[in-house]
């Protein structure tokens, strides 16, 4: 079954690749991590096989719990996998779940953000 399944990403919402996102390195630094950079470095983290018996790449990002997709060569797995991240950051964002620590860097919403420093809304309002 070469392919199957894999283009079933259709459902994503519009891209937010220019919106940039808060992230905080473990040392307590703020950086700002564009959307794109932040899958770049999930994208780091991925694991490829190529199965035989089917006949495909597979491709799975283990810090993204269900995040996998298949290909017929690596540069399809890649490029159906970067669907995959941005799909699953998209849902787990609109859930509100907190989203995982990659390469030393915590990825945060502006609200999680404003919640942790009192000194952005105070400084907004004065």
């Amino acid at each position: 079954m070469k392919g199957n399944g894999v283009r079933n990403h259709t459902a994503i919402p519009p891209r937010s690749s220019e919106r940039g996102i808060l992230a905080f390195s473990r040392e307590g630094k703020m950086k700002y991590v564009g959307f794109k950079d932040y899958v770049k470095d999930i994208l780091k983290t991925a694991q490829y096989k190529n199965d035989e018996d089917i006949g495909c790449v597979v491709a799975v990002v283990p810090a993204l719990p269900g995040c996998m997709t298949q290909g017929d060569h690596f540069e399809e797995a890649r490029d159906l996998l970067i669907d995959a991240i941005e799909l699953w950051i998209t849902v787990a964002l609109r859930e509100g779940a907190k989203m995982p620590s990659i390469n030393g860097v915590d990825l945060v919403t502006a609200a999680e953000h404003l919640e942790q420093d009192p000194t952005i809304g105070a400084s907004a309002h004065a």
